[in-house]
């Protein structure tokens, strides 16, 4: 393979500090300073959907960890290997997020004093926002491409285009964020008001 003249800005030897195993470092202190709190206060409480979704959004990070690390840090022979990581990956961070996203509902729709009418709408709104987050994203792993570059100490993958379909679900997500700031902000206007 033959290497173009932008080379010289690529590292002839390996790292000290290697971003991506650093991106890790602040999931893996929160896990080693709260891991005691929660041992002894949520797993002995009672099972209920909150302690479910709970977990689900604390441990779905390590297997999508797994993944990232295999992607990232492995030397892969083709691009196929990429592209099933690369979508694992996606899907991972969706249904993490989605979990998330479903606790702030149930928590705006607590403070509301679960007002059903309000809760239906939540959740409609819900389906729509993750629903067509879920459709671009399919969309825009589609059109993914990859390389393996062959230069000495590299591994992992090179996402190397995409459509830039993407930042539509990042802005349904701000919708999503925003609509539930706005609720819990009137509500604790409503509050302050008595």
């Amino acid at each position: 393979m033959s290497h173009s003249g932008n080379d010289a800005a690529l590292p002839r030897h390996p790292r000290k500090c290697n971003p991506r195993l650093s991106s890790s470092l602040p999931y893996s202190i929160t896990h080693k300073y709260s891991g005691y709190l929660e041992v002894s206060l949520i797993w002995p409480s009672r099972w209920n959907t909150i302690k479910i979704l709970y977990f689900l959004s604390r441990y779905l990070p390590l297997l999508d960890s797994i993944v990232i690390f295999y992607h990232q840090f492995i030397k892969l022979k083709g691009v196929e290997g990429c592209q099933v990581a690369y979508k694992i990956n996606t899907w991972l961070f969706i249904a993490g997020g989605c979990i998330t996203e479903m606790m702030l509902s149930l928590r705006t729709w607590a403070v509301w004093e679960k007002d059903l009418r309000l809760g239906m709408g939540l959740l409609i709104f819900f389906l729509i926002i993750w629903g067509s987050a879920a459709a671009v994203i399919a969309i825009f792993l589609k059109t993914m491409t990859f390389r393996i570059l062959d230069y000495p100490y590299f591994t992992g993958c090179l996402n190397d285009g995409g459509s830039p379909i993407l930042s539509i679900v990042w802005i349904l997500l701000m919708v999503y964020d925003t609509v539930n700031l706005v609720l819990m902000a009137i509500k604790a206007l409503k509050i302050c008001e008595i």
